[in-house]
């Protein structure tokens, strides 16, 4: 909707690039009105569903200790799959959603934790740094190391092969950071089943 609202308001001034008539102009200009409106309120909805996912997801990275079956399954976690699909989503409504950040964040709505960097890109790193975290705890829960191991290498293989092509450059180093840790947990995963007939 808010990107059908943007082209709509670009083609209207196209249309009437030129200065036009009285009349015409009441009338753009009553359009230009309605539409700056509703794609108004479509950029709040927006930002307040993004907020509340955030919100979300931080509540359940902190209440983790209390949810967690340490009979959990070393499988791609739910919180990495709906992490990528999120991230796929933004990417793909990228310059839409980047607009309406900043706008956010400039009414203190949002304060980005990295300033270096367009405030969207800072949100979808802390989202990934939280899901890292989110990740490290929950492996602390596996009773036996090796699931542990290969709990953290399936959800980095799987964050690493679904990431999206047109990830933001930002991330992208980000997550290079990240995927370099792909190499020690393989080590470590290859070391801890072996150790014990090592050691004897």
């Amino acid at each position: 909707m808010h990107d059908a609202l943007s082209e709509a308001l670009s083609a209207i001034r196209w249309l009437f690039g030129s200065p036009p008539s009285g009349g015409v102009e009441r009338i753009q200009d009553k359009i230009v009105r309605i539409l700056s409106a509703k794609q108004t309120k479509a950029a709040e909805a927006i930002w307040s569903t993004m907020q509340q996912i955030l919100m979300e997801f931080t509540k359940d990275r902190d209440n983790l200790s209390c949810s967690l079956d340490t009979q959990e399954s070393s499988d791609v976690h739910k919180d990495t799959q709906f992490v990528i699909w999120y991230i796929r989503l933004l990417c793909s409504h990228y310059w839409s959603v980047a607009a309406i950040v900043p706008e956010a964040a400039s009414h203190s709505k949002y304060v980005p934790q990295t300033g270096n960097i367009r405030p969207l890109d800072s949100m979808i790193r802390e989202i990934v740094s939280c899901l890292q975290e989110t990740l490290a705890n929950r492996s602390q829960f596996f009773l036996d190391h090796g699931p542990r191991f290969l709990f953290l290498l399936n959800n980095l293989y799987f964050i690493r092969q679904e990431l999206p092509g047109n990830t933001p450059f930002s991330l992208k180093q980000n997550m290079a950071a990240l995927f370099g840790k792909v190499g020690d947990y393989v080590n470590s995963y290859l070391q801890v089943p072996w150790a014990p007939m090592l050691s004897s």
